[in-house]
């Protein structure tokens, strides 16, 4: 099974669990004066009793497979921009840290001295005092630029692998 057929099919379990609790709700209980939706009362009994082993049977199944999802994001590995990841250390990057990986870089910037330029006395001999940045805007620039890119690569790497990668079973 292809990762992507795996995930589809966790979806799969997961709508037909909200099903079986509507009817479970649904066949639970009743009153003695109505028909039963099922001909007897143990049939309704089994019924119920059907559809929560159903749900137990199909929660542990989403769980295997999520299990096993799991296990083949760690041994995979994908390159991009000359950086060899796990796809569990992409979908990390990507959900998390090179948001932040980006935004250090954003934070370069002059803001702060501009900010305080404004109340600054002029220095002795009516000089004005002036910005002074600690960093290299073209390197700030390259580094936003290759962050960027990707994290928008991120998404269509593991596409690509999620479609042509057979999940490998946990131990």
């Amino acid at each position: 099974m292809m990762i992507v057929e795996c995930q589809k099919e966790i979806r799969l379990i997961k709508k037909k669990i909200k099903r079986n609790l509507k009817k479970i709700q649904e066949y639970s209980s009743a009153v003695s004066t109505e028909p039963f939706p099922f001909e007897t009362e143990e049939e309704q009994r089994e019924q119920v009793d059907s559809l929560i082993q159903n749900n137990i049977e199909l929660a542990l199944r989403s769980v295997k497979l999520k299990k096993d999802m799991e296990y083949t994001s760690v041994l995979v590995e994908a390159t991009i921009d000359g950086m060899t990841k796990t796809i569990s250390e992409w979908i990390q990057i990507r959900r998390h840290e090179g948001q932040l990986c980006y935004r250090t870089y954003k934070a370069l910037n002059t803001k702060q001295g501009d900010s305080r330029l404004r109340y600054a006395p002029p220095v002795q001999g009516g000089t004005l005092p002036q910005v002074v940045s600690f960093f290299d805007i073209r390197t700030r620039d390259n580094c936003l630029s290759w962050w960027h890119d990707v994290i928008e690569k991120i998404d269509s790497t593991i596409e690509v692998i999620n479609a042509t990668t057979e999940i490998t079973e946990a131990p």
